[in-house]
């Protein structure tokens, strides 16, 4: 082929298809020094946004045809937008680069699919300790079924006081406010407010009687991180300075929560769970199904910043 050819390569880190591309565009670069390319990868929820973004600046773009990775291939300045099975026809036609074989992977050809899923599971486990921040997930369970497991990032050098109590209920550890009680935390705790298309509510901790427990709470520390993303993380307050355990997850950018909550994290992978979540039937905004965090547990503590470099919070 005649020429030089651009390849854009935008994929989730931990998509078995962004694997398979970037492998197959490593051997591209290597066996053609005429072919640029260039690869991006990014958490599962920034490249469903990421993809959202596109519909802007190409015609007639549908992002669900991109599952995990999408291609985008200039030649004389032409731009076609390709998926990873037509991206990889592309590469075969154009180049005489192939698939990714059981060979490249140490496997067989019939395992191929089951390692592409472990590398990039591996993959997306290296990408968020990169981060430097906690991470926490929960795996959430709607109505009978096991629906998936929500990953979050905190932000420890911004908001540490709020974190650092986040992650105590996270991990079971949060002191109980009962007398001789045992810690108390999030798991087994359930969702108790959806507002469709809004956010979710989330780890209102409950004795045996029914009645919500609360320590001490929690001051507003600080308003600097905006809500403009799907899956911000913020505590739910009863007004200033009364933040407790209660959280909720934003399905959209909410910035109305700006300057009124604090947002301590965003997720990072579990778009199928807030998906499901928002799908449930409501009524008088409380879920008609149980929808219940079954397990949660701290992935990495992130490095918090020098005393002296910390962040001014407002009280």
């Amino acid at each position: 082929m005649g020429g030089s050819e651009k390849v854009v390569i935008l994929g989730s880190v931990k998509s078995p298809e962004f694997q398979r591309v970037s492998r197959v565009c490593q051997k591209l670069s290597a066996s053609n020094s005429k072919v640029d390319v260039k690869i991006e990868h990014v958490a599962p929820i920034d490249y469903i946004e990421r993809l959202n973004e596109m519909k802007q600046e190409v015609k007639d773009f549908i992002p669900s045809l991109f599952p995990g990775v999408v291609a985008r291939v200039y030649t004389s300045g032409k731009l076609s937008v390709k998926s990873a099975t037509s991206f990889i026809s592309w590469a075969q036609q154009s180049f005489n680069v192939g698939d990714v074989t059981g060979q490249e992977l140490g496997v067989s050809d019939d395992a191929v699919d089951a390692e592409l899923e472990n590398l990039g599971q591996t993959a997306f486990e290296a990408y968020i300790r990169g981060l430097n921040h906690t991470i926490v997930h929960m795996d959430v369970q709607v109505g009978s079924l096991m629906t998936g497991r929500l990953w979050f990032e905190l932000y420890n050098d911004i908001v540490p006081l709020s974190t650092a109590h986040f992650v105590s209920l996270i991990s079971g550890t949060a002191p109980n406010p009962a007398a001789g009680g045992d810690p108390v935390g999030y798991k087994n705790s359930t969702v108790n407010r959806i507002i469709k298309e809004g956010w979710f509510q989330a780890g209102e901790i409950m004795d045996m009687k029914g009645s919500v427990l609360v320590n001490d709470y929690l001051p507003d520390e600080n308003f600097i991180i905006p809500h403009n993303h799907r899956g911000n993380l913020s505590f739910v307050n009863k007004g200033p300075h009364s933040n407790y355990s209660q959280f909720m997850v934003t399905f959209r950018p909410m910035p109305y929560f700006d300057r009124k909550f604090t947002c301590i994290g965003r997720c990072l992978d579990g778009d199928n769970v807030l998906q499901a979540i928002d799908e449930v039937k409501t009524r008088y905004e409380k879920p008609a199904m149980s929808i219940r965090i079954n397990k949660c547990g701290v992935f990495c503590e992130g490095t918090s910043p020098p005393e002296k470099d910390l962040l001014p919070t407002f009280f």
